[in-house]
């Protein structure tokens, strides 16, 4: 009674696919654009970076990690469905609701992997932290208004020297305003603000323009004693 033996024939063959099965799982394929980052129980062992196949040591000794390192990511933070993330002081005590986005790419895989928890998120807090240094020295105007093409620059050079001290992988491409405006409450009264300064800079351009107008007018008139006509230009 029971199963019959297994011929002794049989057990080197069967043996010998079992252990190239195993081998198998060595072999794993690279996309382009990637690195594969390997680890041998569990510690980092090399980097590949050849597209195409590539071997390791076979599970459960062996495994990779696929890292792309050519595409553009993008990190946003900022203000949006009751998220207060991106509400920042300014230097004048105003508050402000600033969204911004990062764009950045990986330069060391292993880095990335293994030199901090969670690199977004060590992005993120980054990002805040040089968004409310820079708001928190400048008035309300400069970040809304005066100086909005101007400050995400000194938002990205904060940014990289914060993570200079850090080597986490990649590198800091861009730093893009997405928005920046007044919160919902007050954001009628920064618009009224706003038009009233801009009329008042029109009216400013308006009268000087009046004023040279006039100046002009009066040179063109014939002067006494036969003097030429002058003409003043301005």
């Amino acid at each position: 009674s029971g199963l019959p033996a297994m011929p002794k024939k049989a057990i080197v063959p069967i043996a010998t696919v079992a252990i190239l099965a195993w081998i198998s799982t060595g072999v794993y394929i690279l996309p382009e654009g990637s690195h594969g980052v390997e680890l041998t129980f569990g510690e980092y062992s090399e980097t590949a970076t050849q597209a195409g196949f590539n071997l390791r040591w076979p599970f459960p000794i062996g495994s990779v990690n696929k890292v792309d390192v050519e595409s553009v990511k993008t990190l946003s933070v900022g203000s949006s469905n009751g998220n207060t993330e991106g509400q920042m002081l300014t230097s004048d005590e105003n508050i402000v609701e600033i969204s911004l986005s990062v764009q950045y790419k990986i330069r060391n895989a292993e880095a990335y992997l293994f030199n901090v928890n969670n690199p977004e998120q060590v992005l993120k807090e980054a990002l805040i932290s040089s968004i409310r240094e820079v708001v928190g020295g400048s008035n309300v105007d400069y970040v809304l208004t005066d100086g909005r093409g101007e400050w995400p620059a000194k938002v990205q050079k904060n940014l990289i020297d914060t993570l200079k001290g850090f080597e986490v992988g990649f590198d800091i491409l861009r730093v893009k305003l997405r928005n920046a405006k007044a919160p919902k409450e007050v954001q009628a009264a920064f618009d009224d603000a706003v038009k009233a300064r801009e009329d008042r800079d029109r009216y400013k351009l308006q009268a000087e323009a009046y004023r040279r107008q006039r100046v002009i007018k009066l040179q063109l008139l014939p002067k006494q004693r036969g003097n030429p006509v002058v003409l003043a230009i301005f």
